[in-house]
C-alpha cells in the first residue's frame, strides 16, 4: 500500500473554530451590523495579539483557499 497525503479543508476549518473557542457559537446572516461607526473603544478589553493574529492568518489561508469563503468575506 502507498503513503499519501490528503487535505481535508473542512476538517481544518473546524479546527480553526475549535482553536479560537467559535466552534460553539451561532451563525449569523451578517457578522456585522451594517449602520454602525466604528470607533475606538477607550474603556475596552485589551486584545490579545498573539491570538487575533492566529486568528487572521487563519481566516487568510482560508479565504485564498476557498473562494465562497473569500466571497463572503468581501461583502462583509
Amino acid at each position: 500500500m502507498e503513503d499519501r497525503t490528503f487535505v481535508s479543508q473542512s476538517k481544518y476549518y473546524k479546527e480553526v473554530l475549535k482553536k479560537f473557542g467559535m466552534d460553539t457559537t451561532k451563525e449569523v446572516g451578517s457578522p456585522m451590523a451594517t449602520s454602525f461607526y466604528l470607533d475606538k473603544d477607550e474603556s475596552g478589553m485589551e486584545v490579545n495579539q498573539t491570538m487575533f493574529r492566529g486568528m487572521i492568518g487563519s481566516l487568510l489561508y482560508l479565504t485564498t483557499s476557498r473562494p465562497h469563503i473569500m466571497l463572503v468575506v468581501c461583502m462583509c
